[in-house]
């Protein structure tokens, strides 16, 4: 019923060429993603699927931690798709980036999950290549990504990320607070 009802569906049978990944995977993937311009770029449709990480700064500290508000099953889908398209294309590149994770020491399902990050990417602009160019330069810009390689991963310093500066200055409210109490001290002082 599901090929059925995605026989002309460009979005199904775009994810459906890779080896690997079948009906279920390409349709989970497409109905969950829904409409691929909601997305500037893969980096947000990763952090949408669960796959990205986000900056946590506290004090001195600074780390990285995985997203805690994701859609479950499209990451779900695209593990799948992960597992399928490394078991399915052993002499791929991205098949030799598992390997080359789990050889080192990483525990697999933690290099499963950094292949679907690869996938994302792939994905994303065969999903975009697909969409009207109602603008040219979004298209043509998803276009020049699609130069670089499926093994190609970013790192969080890398150009492509940039960390947005705050326009505004914090006030520091304790620091009110306490002039404040000082000035209601005074004034029972004096009363």
């Amino acid at each position: 019923m599901i090929e059925k009802l995605t026989k002309n569906n460009k979005s199904v049978k775009t994810l459906e060429k890779y080896r690997g990944i079948g009906i279920m995977t390409a349709s989970t993937l497409t109905a969950e993603i829904v409409d691929i311009r909601r997305f500037v770029k893969d980096d947000n449709l990763a952090s949408y699927a669960g796959l990205g990480k986000h900056e946590y700064k506290t004090g001195n500290n600074e780390k990285e931690i995985p997203n805690c508000f994701f859609n479950r099953r499209l990451k779900n889908a695209f593990m799948t798709a992960a597992r399928n398209y490394v078991l399915f294309n052993p002499d791929s590149h991205l098949a030799g980036y598992y390997r080359n994770l789990v050889k080192g020491g990483m525990k697999k399902t933690e290099a499963r999950k950094r292949a679907a990050r690869a996938l994302v990417r792939v994905f994303f602009r065969d999903l975009y290549s697909l969409v009207e160019p109602d603008d040219p330069d979004k298209v043509a810009h998803v276009k020049r990504e699609k130069e670089s390689d499926m093994t190609n991963v970013l790192s969080r310093s890398d150009k492509d990320h940039s960390n947005i500066p705050l326009s505004f200055p914090i006030s520091n409210n304790t620091e009110e607070s306490e002039k404040i109490k000082g000035e209601k001290t005074k004034k029972a002082v004096l009363m």
